[in-house]
């Protein structure tokens, strides 16, 4: 079963939605595409390029469905296709600075010292989580900020558990050597 307790249900419904059911895979996008979308937030620091991964995922993933051969769990196999677009993602893209995500709905006079500085680490945060390798980075997002086993985590990126406990390790090695000023 998965995190949000859905895995027995995603069965019925990847079987259906292979039998032509539209209506069933609509709804395990209704299901899964929160948690697909943060998943590729994370991964690549920009909430409009993760939107048209996860579009791009769901695409694979309803194309892909007649081959998808049930030994995972539907969110698992979905989770792969994710990283690997995003990682696809980060490397068709030409190296560039992250942008400020600007916050609209807060008037520029409520910007405390304390709001700046928040943003500052955030925005330092995000291009030190970009800036590390490809299978350290998807290791941390999927243990640390989508809260995945390490195993349920060894299972999306195909590896085992150790591997992912040890690239998620370095990682966070890499994140506090990076970070170290904010200390």
């Amino acid at each position: 079963m998965d995190a949000n307790g859905t895995a027995q249900g995603d069965a019925a419904l990847v079987a259906l939605a292979r039998e032509g059911y539209s209506g069933a895979f609509e709804e395990l996008v209704r299901r899964h595409q929160t948690r697909a979308h943060t998943l590729a937030v994370r991964m690549l620091g920009d909430r409009h390029e993760a939107a048209d991964v996860v579009q791009e995922a769901f695409v694979k993933a309803w194309t892909g469905l007649p081959r998808f051969d049930d030994r995972a769990a539907f969110s698992t196999w979905l989770y792969r296709i994710v990283v690997r677009e995003s990682i696809d993602q980060q490397r068709r893209r030409a190296r560039r600075p992250l942008p400020v995500e600007q916050d609209v709905d807060r008037p520029a006079t409520d910007r405390t010292d304390a709001l700046v500085e928040q943003r500052v680490r955030e925005d330092a945060v995000r291009r030190a989580v970009r800036a590390l390798p490809e299978d350290q980075r998807a290791a941390l997002v999927l243990t640390a900020f989508m809260d995945l086993e390490h195993a349920e985590a060894a299972e999306v990126l195909e590896t085992t558990p150790d591997a992912v406990r040890g690239r998620a390790a370095r990682a966070r090695r890499a994140l506090m050597r990076e970070m170290g000023e904010w200390a």
